[in-house]
């Protein structure tokens, strides 16, 4: 999986279907991280996170977190960056 650049689409608990676009794969608690942007049609953002794991493929695959301490974790990092900007 590619660090940036990638984009993909992702249902909304409200079932429309929306593009995200990848920010960064990051390592949270030794565990790969997938950070990606979805862009709303009234100029605001959404980031939303998901694990990045192999499939038995072997192919990367996106899995929801679920944990609120991780969730945690990476919206102070998010909120980090966007102070530095």
């Amino acid at each position: 999986m590619a660090d940036q650049g990638q984009r993909i689409q992702i249902q909304l608990e409200n079932g429309k279907v929306v593009d995200a676009d990848l920010l960064k794969i990051m390592e949270v608690d030794e565990r790969r991280v997938a950070i990606y942007m979805i862009e709303n049609s009234d100029g605001s953002v959404d980031i939303v996170y998901y694990y990045v794991i192999k499939n038995e493929g072997g192919f990367d695959e996106l899995k929801e977190i679920e944990e609120p301490e991780v969730r945690d974790k990476l919206n102070r990092y998010i909120m980090s960056r966007v102070g530095q900007h």
